[in-house]
């Protein structure tokens, strides 16, 4: 970013942050405590190898997936899963995954808990 070098490694990291993105719904930024100047210098730690600041875990982010934006914001590039790695995460996290059944089982649950929750019902 700041030495104009674009590289699927910096795509990696960029994916990353895209997902964090969808994750919080696009209702936070990232590095939100951060000032614009404090966002360049954590770039700048980041290419020398220092460990750089990273968006929080969102609530709606399993651990597992946490782990895998923590990998593609390594400050060594080289480090970093390629993307072949991440969809390989990716496609074993949703084996047996079956959006029909899986949220049904999701509303029927909520509904329950709904009805639960109200005295009287």
């Amino acid at each position: 970013m700041l030495q104009s070098v674009y590289t699927i490694r910096g795509d990696v990291w960029s994916f990353a942050v895209t997902v964090w993105e969808v994750l919080t719904l696009g209702c936070e930024r990232p590095l939100s405590s951060l000032s614009d100047e404090q966002v360049v210098a954590n770039s700048a730690h980041a290419r020398r190898g220092s460990a750089p600041a990273r968006p929080a875990r969102p609530g709606t982010c399993p651990p597992e997936m946490y782990d895998l934006l923590v990998e593609c914001w390594q400050a060594d590039d080289r480090r970093r899963p390629t993307f072949r790695e991440i969809d390989m995460f990716l496609r074993r996290k949703n084996m047996g995954f079956r959006p029909d059944v899986d949220l049904q089982t999701s509303a029927a649950a909520a509904a329950l808990a709904d009805t639960t929750a109200q005295p009287g019902l």
